[in-house]
């Protein structure tokens, strides 16, 4: 399912020419490049090396679709989880977040030391995705960190913590 069907028969090309755009009045950034992102990760090796290409030269919202697609659509590769790592060092709690949620989507089980020490960061997009990294990854672990957090001042935490 698509947000945007009429993006569904585009080229690479044209899929590359509308990421470079911004997104019509009133649509949201962040799925409007994630989806775009997606499509062209599904472009085969040529949008993959587009999205590869593009990481260091991305604002936060295209920055966080390639992060959503890649990690969506491409199979786990040593590459590919040093990058998620390093943008867990980013100072965009967004990113942090993005990556987090890559590193679980590939499973990477050995990020857990460094996604484990931003589970009281400052972000309650970042803790609330620590918290589904540990409730996925590590689910017998989980447990105490979800019930701590239910106590935590952001909505947004507490809805994770519920929801795992």
């Amino acid at each position: 399912m698509t947000f945007y069907p009429e993006l569904n028969h585009l080229t690479l090309n044209q899929l590359i020419e509308r990421f470079h755009k911004q997104p019509l009045e009133g649509e949201d950034a962040s799925t409007y490049y994630s989806e775009i992102a997606l499509l062209i990760s599904q472009q085969g090796q040529q949008g993959f090396e587009y999205l590869y290409e593009s990481i260091n030269s991305a604002d936060q919202e295209r920055l966080r679709g390639i992060i959503f697609a890649l990690t969506e659509s491409e199979t786990k590769t040593e590459k590919l989880c040093k990058i998620m790592i390093r943008y867990l060092d980013d100072q965009r709690p967004m990113i942090v977040a993005e990556a987090i949620d890559g590193l679980c989507k590939l499973e990477e089980k050995h990020a857990i030391d460094h996604v484990l020490v931003m589970l009281d960061h400052s972000s309650p997009y970042v803790r609330g995705s620590v918290l589904r990294f540990l409730a996925r990854l590590y689910p017998e672990q989980a447990l105490p960190h979800l019930l701590d957090k239910l106590k935590d001042p952001h909505f947004i935490v507490r809805e994770n913590a519920v929801d795992e």
